[in-house]
């Protein structure tokens, strides 16, 4: 009974975090990830959802085992942030490596390895060369149908974007153009699009009730800007190195969403 009202408490303690930072932020990963391993210590960590982690939130999340089995801790940011979540009881100066399941230490190593991650600024001299590649939303691997696709060259400076191909609908599928970085802003300067145009061909009449339906299609048309080409300036982060399982890994945050790298060489243009 006691650990059922400690489940409750717990999911009620995050939900109203949770719920709070949604009124003036997006999701709250390091919310939403805590809450997963409180529910289940056994749960693994995906490294796509730790990728929308600061430092100091993966500090946080590593440290949440420990929490949890009670570690009184030196660093007094620690203790002042899990002191204010009422199961946080500090009993034991030491926690045993042996008390942690292989889980929880497999997400501590996973952990360190965002934390430890080689870091490319926006400022830096090989930044541009190295976000040249296929850059795909979410996911680290390439899927039947991908999901959103940045590709970037640093031969021209060209880029194209890919809505995701399980969207059919989407009225803008593609577009490309030229991209230069400012800062922590990438400005896109849009040359060319596709769209998908919806029209409707000849009535279809059941013959049953005879009632007349519009049968409507979508129809792919390109557009070239020309001279009246569309802008767009959008926030982008540092580019993230490293090794998980033995695969070097990268990705780059655009507009707030986290792009893993997909594919690394690139011919001129896109």
């Amino acid at each position: 009974m006691k650990s059922k009202f400690l489940i409750i408490l717990l999911v009620m303690t995050f939900q109203n975090t949770f719920s709070q930072k949604q009124k003036s932020y997006s999701v709250n990963y390091l919310d939403d990830l805590s809450l997963f391993y409180l529910l289940d210590a056994k749960k693994v960590f995906a490294e796509e959802s730790l990728a929308y982690l600061t430092k100091t939130e993966l500090k946080y999340l590593r440290n949440l085992p420990y929490a949890r089995k009670g570690m009184i801790f030196k660093d007094e940011a620690l203790t002042q942030y899990f002191k204010k979540y009422p199961w946080y009881n500090p009993t034991k100066n030491n926690i045993d490596e042996n008390e942690l399941n292989p889980q929880e230490k497999h997400n501590i190593d996973k952990i360190l390895l965002f934390e430890n991650a080689i870091i490319i600024p926006t400022s830096d001299v090989n930044y541009q060369e190295t976000l040249s590649g296929y850059w795909q939303l979410y996911t680290t691997t390439v899927a039947d149908n991908y999901d959103d696709i940045f590709v970037f060259s640093n031969l021209d400076k060209s880029f194209s974007f890919y809505k995701n191909e399980n969207n059919k609908k989407e009225i803008l599928r593609e577009y490309s153009g030229w991209f230069a970085i400012n800062i922590d802003k990438i400005e896109l300067d849009i040359s060319h699009k596709i769209i998908m145009q919806k029209f409707y061909k000849k009535d279809r009449i059941n013959p049953i009730s005879k009632k007349h339906y519009k049968n409507a299609e979508y129809r792919r048309k390109e557009i070239n800007l020309d001279d009246a080409h569309e802008f767009s300036v959008l926030p982008i982060s540092e580019i993230t190195l490293l090794t998980l399982d033995g695969i070097d890994k990268s990705f780059v945050k655009i507009d707030g969403k986290v792009y893993w790298k997909i594919v690394y060489e690139i011919r001129e243009g896109c």
